[in-house]
């Protein structure tokens, strides 16, 4: 990634990241031509910038925005990638891995959803610590119908309850923004000219806070996860 004032840029801009002070960085998909679909390369970027972001003894707070009318529309079906069984269990895999990462993370996650999420659009939303939507916004679970594999379900029930999460997954229901909020899935409904002072207002609030604390907080509210394993994935493919 290259630095021109502090915007960092991936090599096909596929990705912006910009670092702000008080540990703050924005992480903006940027292919609002694709409703900013993930490819495997900007799975992989999302996973390197978290992983750093991990390394790292000032990071307190991601953003992650989808550049455009949309968030993310899941994964990029456009150059296959999921016909071939052994592709598709590589991309599941790497997706849950970063939805892990981003769920266990030492620092505190926010998805603004704008548009629509869909599949894993709306698995990267809901692993996240704030889900910060738009009254317009939609999110969908389509995946266990393409591939039979649901990505961070158990963690999508934590936030909606069981049978709300089973009814999504099943019947492959779209909601609005609205919806998603009076059931958990988003955690705060805003107008889009409301979005960036809610993000503010939370990156000042963890400035004093360290990122062992952000963890020790996770672990005390956050029961185990019996399904947070990415070794599920695999047995789950073999059906």
């Amino acid at each position: 990634m290259s630095s021109q004032e502090g915007l960092e840029i991936a090599m096909d801009d596929s990705v912006l990241v910009e670092r702000r002070d008080g540990g703050r960085v924005d992480v903006t998909l940027n292919r609002p031509e694709r409703s900013n679909a993930l490819n495997p390369q900007i799975v992989a970027e999302l996973t390197e910038i978290v992983l750093n972001a991990y390394d790292d003894d000032d990071t307190r707070l991601i953003v992650f925005r989808g550049a455009g009318k949309n968030f993310c529309s899941g994964f990029d079906l456009s150059g296959g990638g999921l016909d071939n069984k052994k592709d598709r269990t590589g991309r599941i895999l790497s997706i849950e891995t970063l939805l892990q990462l981003i769920w266990n993370a030492p620092f505190v996650s926010v998805a603004v959803v704008q548009g629509a999420a869909v599949g894993a659009g709306a698995d990267l939303a809901a692993n996240c610590d704030y889900r910060v939507c738009a009254p317009q916004a939609s999110f969908r679970f389509p995946g266990f119908r393409l591939s039979g594999v649901t990505l961070g379900t158990g963690r999508l029930a934590r936030l909606v309850g069981d049978q709300t999460a089973f009814d999504l997954v099943l019947r492959n229901r779209k909601i609005d923004g609205k919806h998603a909020h009076d059931c958990g899935l988003a955690s705060h409904l805003l107008e889009m000219d409301q979005h960036e002072a809610f993000v503010t207002g939370l990156a000042a609030d963890l400035v004093p806070i360290t990122k062992g604390s952000i963890v020790a907080l996770k672990s005390a509210v956050r029961a185990p996860d019996r399904w947070q394993s990415i070794s599920r994935i695999p047995m789950s493919l073999r059906r």
